[in-house]
């Protein structure tokens, strides 16, 4: 991806600065709310241009109420609403349920797309209607890539956006390009992103090893016909990770390779009858080691090869009668995960991880209409079928490793296909009482089946999709599918008149969880000492978030969002692991007409309500002043700049995990316990971009 780099590079740097400023004037800017559209019903949005020092796509999630990131490395991040995190989360990219290559979710799927090359990412608040997707118990993430619309005209017309941006934090380097062509029957687009950085400072010294490197490439062509009857979209998107630092982890990333490639059609069969479908494909390649980054004597030097085939579709219709919308479908998807670990000093070692495959078919049907002028219901009900299987496993251990050869037995002697008949059902309504007042209700049944991670992993190891507690694991074959009862009451308030907007969304919930996924003490035998086994317990969530604006004048507005989550077993007094602390942010903008300025207060409490279970640390509170600031030259070219943690403040998130690297040693490492030394956060850094449209 060397030449990728280069060119483009090399584009931006070609660009005349003279030409760009000589170029369209602009014409005048209205300062708007974009929380304002976020309606009832709809998802949350977050755009690259609302966050520009943004990395790894899973950040932007937090600038949505209840919503936040486990990160495990700068690529590495999973993520987290309302204390759910992991699969709980139904993540989709273009409608694909991307799966991540590696047993410990070092590539999740937010992970697999470059943020300039990232359309908008949105999230449904409170209770996630059936339609949004499969297993859908943690809400659902939609991340869309770049596009284009079609024109109006015979004409082919280009368009295009050129991106550069350094960070300081990271050495950070980052260059995009994303050209195309559209008439109102054809269009066709490529869009190229490189990124590069170094491991990130803190206030004490280096975060090592937190480099990356990564590259895109999407690539779409679309067909409309006449009158816009049917439509045909083939997209393909390729992701080429390098070496990249996981230091939550046991190992680090030595490459990540994948291909998605989806076909979309959209047809209107009569008056309000509109049919879709989607077929795609992933195949993506993992390659992990726990030497690269790191000192480890040969005896105990690891590497794991992993892949993941996976077929998605869908076929959708939807009904539009009056005011009645109604929308049923079927959808799922097939995947099979294969990993191997090896000894790169023995070739004769090798341990079967895993290979299993996971397939998901479903069935869903939805409503939206007035139960009165003031009232609006949608209720949705969903049927899936989880069916799961894992092939014989060996290890090489096994003639000498009673602990190894027992385990593998044991496995191997087992019936592992399983089979869940799993029931969603979701009821959100709006109660509109006045212009400026409406209320939110919700209530659901959620169900998700375990990952195969939880089921199969029949060694004792830390390949459990990113949990990074640093304790070892077994997988349950007999777990049963997890069931939420979801309760939901908001409202939101808007007040005021054009250039004097507010508004005000809170909204408070109760999840109660049976047969929640955790880890408890392993009980049977063999087994080393403090391991523990994913089993079935009781669970609940509760929590208030919150978002609000406040046009403060023409050209300066207010604008936050605060989270408060609780996790807790029902069945011991002991809390659930990693849950996010409470938070909140509040952002100062003010606008002209081609510049901004920006400021925000970032502040986050201590977490002490922790998991004892895991052995789990408390973190301290902390609060982070940001500064940014835009000017925009033209239509054609836009400048940003940014300080964020302006005060270098030395702080530990407490969803970023411990310090496994031994040579980490600014931040501190300790052979005797997994747990001794929390990651930190990044020190001040100082980012600037530039973007160019045409």
């Amino acid at each position: 991806m060397k030449r990728t780099r280069y060119f483009l590079y090399g584009s931006l740097l070609s660009i005349s600065p003279t030409s760009l400023l000589l170029a369209d004037t602009l014409e005048s800017i209205q300062i708007e709310d974009e929380a304002l559209s976020n309606t009832p019903f709809e998802p949350f949005f977050v755009t690259p241009e609302d966050i520009p020092s943004v990395v790894n796509n899973a950040d932007f999630l937090k600038r949505i109420p209840g919503a936040n990131v486990n990160k495990n490395g700068a690529l590495t991040g999973i993520p987290q609403y309302r204390g759910m995190f992991g699969d709980r989360v139904n993540v989709l990219t273009d409608g694909i349920n991307v799966k991540a290559a590696g047993p410990n979710a070092m590539d999740p799927a937010m992970s697999s797309l470059a943020a300039d090359l990232t359309e908008v990412v949105t999230l449904y608040r409170g209770i996630a209607p059936v339609s949004s997707g499969v297993e859908t118990i943690g809400s659902t993430v939609k991340v869309e890539t770049k596009s284009l619309d079609f024109g109006t005209g015979e004409k082919m017309k280009t368009q295009g956006t050129l991106n550069a941006k350094l960070s300081s934090v990271d050495k950070g380097k980052h260059a995009s390009a994303f050209v195309g062509a559209a008439n109102k029957s054809h269009k066709i687009y490529v869009g190229l992103a490189t990124e590069q950085g170094d491991s990130f400072s803190f206030k004490n010294g280096e975060n090592f090893n937190t480099d990356y490197d990564r590259d895109t490439i999407i690539i779409g062509y679309g067909f409309q016909s006449a009158a816009g009857k049917h439509q045909f979209d083939l997209n393909y998107h390729h992701n080429d990770t390098g070496k990249t630092g996981t230091p939550a982890l046991p190992m680090d990333i030595a490459y990540v390779k994948g291909d998605v490639i989806n076909l979309d059609y959209t047809t209107q069969l009569n008056d309000g009858l509109k049919m879709s479908a989607k077929i795609a494909r992933q195949d993506s390649d993992h390659k992990m080691s726990n030497f690269q980054f790191r000192t480890v004597t040969a005896p105990a030097r690891r590497f794991a090869l992993t892949d993941v085939k996976s077929d998605n579709y869908k076929l959708q219709l939807e009904k539009q009668i009056g005011q009645q919308s109604l929308t049923m479908g079927i959808n799922g998807d097939t995947a099979k995960h294969r990993a191997d670990i090896f000894n790169p000093d023995n070739s004769a070692f090798k341990v079967t991880n895993y290979d299993v495959e996971r397939d998901r078919n479903s069935v869903f049907a939805e409503v939206t209409q007035p139960v009165t002028p003031a009232l609006t219901l949608q209720a949705g009900l969903r049927y899936t079928n989880v069916k799961m299987n894992a092939a014989d496993v060996s290890t090489s251990l096994a003639a000498t490793n009673t602990l190894h050869r027992v385990l593998r037995d044991r496995f191997n002697a087992r019936s592992r296909k399983k089979t869940d008949d799993n029931i969603d059902l979701a009821v959100n309504m709006m109660h509109t009482l006045s212009d400026h007042v409406t209320l939110e209700y919700g209530l659901a049944h959620k169900t998700r089946s375990p990952s195969y991670q939880e089921r199969y992993l029949y060694l004792p190891l830390e390949s459990t999709a990113g949990l990074a507690d640093g304790r070892q694991y077994f997988g349950n074959i007999d777990l049963k599918p997890e069931k939420a009862t979801q309760l939901e009451l908001g409202t939101t308030i808007t007040t005021g008149t054009t250039g004097k907007k507010s508004r005000i969304s809170p909204h408070v919930f109760y999840h109660r969880v049976d047969d929640y996924i955790q880890g408890t003490p392993t009980t049977s035998t063999p087994a080393p000492a403090n391991t523990l086994t994913f089993n079935n317990i009781e669970a609940e969530f509760y929590g208030l978030d919150m978002d609000f604006y406040h046009q403060l004048s023409q050209n300066m507005s207010l604008d936050g969002t605060l989270s408060h989550v609780r996790g807790k077993r029902r069945d011991i007094a002991d809390n659930l692991y990693r849950i996010a602390p409470s938070n909140i942010r509040v952002g100062l903008q003010y606008q002209r007409t081609n510049w901004s300025l920006g400021s925000e207060i970032i502040a986050y409490a201590k977490q002490d309500k922790v998991s004892q279970t895991n052995s789990e640390k408390a973190s301290a509170g902390y609060a982070l002043l940001n500064l940014n600031a835009r000017y925009q030259a033209n239509k054609h070219l836009t400048l940003s700049f940014g300080i964020d943690n302006l005060l270098d403040k030395g702080y530990t998130s407490h969803l970023s995990g411990y310090n496994r690297n031994n040579r980490n040693t600014d931040v501190g490492f300790d052979a005797n316990d997994n747990q001794a030394f929390r990651l930190p956060a990044e020190g001040r850094n100082v980012y600037a971009t530039v973007k160019v449209e045409w």
